[in-house]
């Protein structure tokens, strides 16, 4: 647009009523080097579902992360986590806990599992401005592990084993090592070995704190 293209297209704005910063719907002020004036486009303050409290799109926006977030503003759950995934990881935004928390507690009050999973590591070390709270933490873990996630498992028998936002049961807590073990969740297989460990050592009458000498004789006893 030339100079006096532009001039015209000022002039033919005030005619239309539109103050100096405003611009009809479906066009955006873009700056020149002869003033500004209204090109088609859509503004950040202006853009689809802003005025509803969605997440509004910006020019700016790689198409790919914007059609996902217009996904996750119509409600799709598995969308709205993974919105939440990239702010948590700053991949393709900038990194940002608040508003990773903030897609996060949106689909899991939808029931995805995967955002239940991640808002309960949230509200168990506070991220994204969350108070830290681990019987919340423990809340989302077990709406999560009732629907079969591996890693929500294993951080509730983690709960039930160290007694944290849950009354300490360890019969509870080898129930849920044991299915996420059966996932081939690693740490889960690691706490199953530890414990059938400590389970034959108890057996034996080998106790934490005995001296190399007195487990010694014990297994000699039992002929280990």
């Amino acid at each position: 647009m030339n100079r006096k293209s532009a001039f015209l297209c000022a002039l033919v704005l005030c005619s239309l009523g539109f103050a100096v910063g405003q611009c009809p719907q479906g066009t955006v002020r873009t700056q020149t080097a002869y003033g500004s004036y209204c090109a088609p486009g859509t503004s950040h303050e202006n853009a689809p579902g802003a005025q509803a409290g969605l997440s509004p799109v910006t020019k700016t926006e790689p198409p790919e992360l914007a059609a996902l977030r217009t996904i996750a503003d119509s409600g799709d759950s598995e969308a709205q986590n993974e919105m939440g995934v990239r702010y948590a990881k700053g991949i393709g935004v900038q990194e940002d806990d608040s508003e990773a928390a903030l897609w996060f507690s949106k689909a899991a009050e939808k029931g995805q599992a995967k955002a239940q999973f991640n808002l309960g590591i949230y509200y168990r070390n506070g991220y994204g401005g969350l108070k830290r709270d681990e019987i919340e933490a423990g809340r989302w873990f077990r709406a999560a592990a009732l629907q079969g996630n591996a890693a929500a498992q294993y951080y509730l028998g983690s709960m039930y084993e160290s007694g944290d936002g849950v009354q300490k049961n360890e019969a509870e807590a080898l129930r849920w090592y044991r299915k996420a073990s059966v996932q081939g969740y690693e740490q889960a297989r690691s706490k199953l070995m530890e414990a059938s460990v400590a389970a034959f050592n108890r057996k034996l009458g080998i106790h934490e704190g005995q001296s190399q000498a007195v487990v010694k004789l014990i297994l000699q006893q039992n002929g280990i």
